[in-house]
């Protein structure tokens, strides 16, 4: 390693150690958890399935930032109970990936007033009717059939996966180039 080559000032250096590999870090987790999603529900699609009953069920919520300004989306997250060959067992999966992206929702358990989520909105109120009316009702579970812990209600591809896995590949390329680009003149 040759120090002597590098040839940027001191803020492009500090950008170029701390910055590159957060980018890096973020970029290569995005593209690597959609392609383990993907994976997941093409795999779903394949499995078993049996009758399980709703437990219960609440709204969710994540921030989405877009053109700096923050809005919410909600989604109704259901536990459901199902048994496989005299075992039962407990999940809330939606989707196969569900689990990778958990914890990007919160719990609305006391509803927002900051993205207007509460009693007067009508989405709300009729998301709590909802919720209210599933509690106990029969529902269609998949299951793996080798692994009978891992469960979902829809066996299918999502579309918005492959957001994520466009979204990475496109920065973890440009990344992993300008980083390249930036440390190769020290192994010169």
């Amino acid at each position: 390693m040759n120090l002597n080559n590098w040839q940027l000032d001191i803020t492009a250096t500090i950008f170029v150690c701390i910055f590159f590999p957060l980018f890096i870090y973020f970029s290569y987790w995005l593209f690597i958890s959609g392609i383990i999603g993907l994976y997941r529900m093409i795999k779903s699609r394949k499995w078993k399935s049996t009758l399980g009953k709703i437990t219960n069920a609440e709204i969710k919520y994540t921030e989405i930032n877009v053109d700096h300004e923050t809005s919410s989306r909600a989604a109704i997250v259901k536990e459901y109970t199902y048994t496989v060959d005299g075992k039962e067992y407990k999940s809330d999966q939606t989707y196969a990936s569900d689990s990778l992206f958990s914890k990007d929702y919160k719990s609305l358990n006391k509803p927002s007033t900051k993205y207007d989520l509460h009693d007067s909105n009508m989405n709300f109120i009729n998301s709590d009717r909802e919720i209210k009316n599933m509690i106990g009702t029969p529902t269609r579970v998949y299951f793996d059939p080798k692994k009978p812990h891992k469960a979902c209600l829809v066996p299918r591809v999502h579309g918005q996966i492959f957001i994520g896995i466009f979204m990475g590949l496109i920065a973890s390329s440009g990344i992993t180039y300008l980083t390249f680009h930036f440390v190769k003149p020290l192994f010169n």
